[in-house]
């Protein structure tokens, strides 16, 4: 287990390292990086460092397609409507593993909604700019949304 803990910090270093001065001069409080050579510069280094996590780890990932039959619950002739979708809108892992996260960012380098607290983190914090991250307020009750509030204007 200290053993992961430290990988992870060792991966994240190298992605903020990494990716610096690709961001250098950006205000992520006006809003995420601008597509551009930055920005694929950006998750390239991202889905490069995540292949040497995986490798690290000692596991192996391979992409695989299926097509699955949606006829029970989309008719008998919903391929006719169908359309080839650019890219994946929405994800919802289960977090069956360690590396469900670093598979996903591999792939489909996909946004992630982690809670507002993460915002003013500052490893963390930074890496979730990168990724496009949608910062939420998650609890319960009127304080939560107060509480969220506040970090942002403190930051």
């Amino acid at each position: 287990m200290p053993t992961r803990f430290f990988l992870m910090i060792f991966i994240a270093w190298l992605i903020v390292v990494f990716t610096a001065p690709a961001t250098c001069g950006h205000n992520f409080k006006k809003g995420p990086m601008k597509k551009g050579c930055r920005k694929v510069y950006v998750k390239w280094v991202y889905k490069f460092i995540c292949s040497l996590y995986i490798a690290i780890a000692g596991m192996r990932t391979s992409k695989v397609t299926q097509d699955c039959d949606y006829s029970y619950y989309l008719g008998p002739n919903y391929k006719n409507n169908y359309k080839e979708i650019a890219r994946t809108s929405t994800m919802v892992p289960n977090h069956s593993c360690w590396l469900d996260a670093v598979i996903m960012i591999k792939y489909f380098c996909p946004a992630f909604a982690p809670k507002i607290l993460f915002q003013g983190m500052p490893l963390f914090g930074k890496l979730c700019d990168l990724l496009d991250a949608i910062y939420i307020p998650k609890g319960q009750g009127p304080d939560a949304l107060k509480n969220a509030l506040s970090v942002i204007t403190d930051r």
